[in-house]
């Protein structure tokens, strides 16, 4: 696979997403499959260090949920990708949202955060467990 079928594929799922459509396309190829499966994985480990690193700090994350169609999140301040549970402070009558990382840096003890969920763990890992690849069916030699 190269870098511009990997980009194509992850504007078509985007596209797709926000149409509502589901995939018809299988995923043949095992390393691939595992490669994602991976990816998954380590997104729902992080999630949940998150969610306990959080709760371990004796603060509550309120359940949020998300819009349709609602674009990605960035930290504010180094730009990386904020899924799930974002760090939000209020600054100038705006919500400026931040990764776990930036937010302990800015405030050790979260003061002025508040940490939202936007997607439901069981759903995720519900998503994760559905996740298989689609082999493909043997061709039969007929002479």
């Amino acid at each position: 696979m190269t870098t511009r079928q990997l980009q194509m594929g992850l504007e078509r799922y985007e596209f797709n997403k926000l149409q509502n459509y589901k995939s018809i396309v299988p995923i043949t190829d095992q390393k691939l499959f595992d490669l994602l499966k991976s990816t998954l994985m380590s997104s729902l480990r992080n999630i949940q260090f998150t969610m306990d690193f959080v709760t371990d700090m004796g603060l509550d994350i309120k359940w949020h949920g998300r819009v349709e169609g609602e674009a990605a999140h960035y930290c504010n301040v180094c730009e990386v990708e904020v899924f799930n549970i974002p760090f939000v402070e209020e600054q100038e009558s705006k919500f400026v949202v931040h990764c776990q990382g930036c937010s302990v840096k800015m405030q050790p003890k979260l003061e002025g955060f508040v940490d939202l969920n936007q997607h439901r763990l069981e759903d995720l890992i519900a998503i994760y467990n559905s996740f298989t690849i689609q082999l493909p069916a043997r061709q039969i030699n007929t002479y």
